[in-house]
C-alpha cells in the first residue's frame, strides 16, 4: 500500500514539474525565444517588447532583435480577442 502512495506522489510531481516548467520556459520574450524561435506578441506586454537585448544575445543570437522588434510592431497593431498568442 504504501508503495503504491509513493508512485502516486512521485506522478504527481512529476506532473506539476511539467507544468511549472511549461509556465517558466516562456516567462519573457528572450526565453519564448530561446525554446522555440519566435515570440508571440500578445504574450507580452510593450514594456517587455519593447526592452533592450542583452549583449551576450546580441552578438550570439542577432535575429533576436528583429523577432523582438516585429512582435512589438504586431502589439502595437492589436491583439483582438486578446487570446494571448
Amino acid at each position: 500500500m504504501r508503495r503504491f502512495f509513493s508512485l502516486g506522489a512521485a506522478a504527481s510531481l512529476a506532473v506539476l514539474v511539467v507544468l511549472a516548467s511549461a509556465v517558466v520556459a516562456s516567462a519573457t520574450p528572450l526565453q519564448e525565444y530561446q525554446s522555440t524561435g519566435r515570440i508571440s506578441p500578445c504574450k507580452y506586454s510593450p514594456g517587455q517588447l519593447g526592452g533592450g537585448v542583452p549583449n551576450d544575445v546580441a552578438q550570439y543570437a542577432p535575429e533576436y532583435k528583429s523577432q523582438l522588434e516585429a512582435a512589438a510592431r504586431q502589439r502595437a497593431r492589436g491583439c483582438g480577442s486578446g487570446s494571448g498568442g
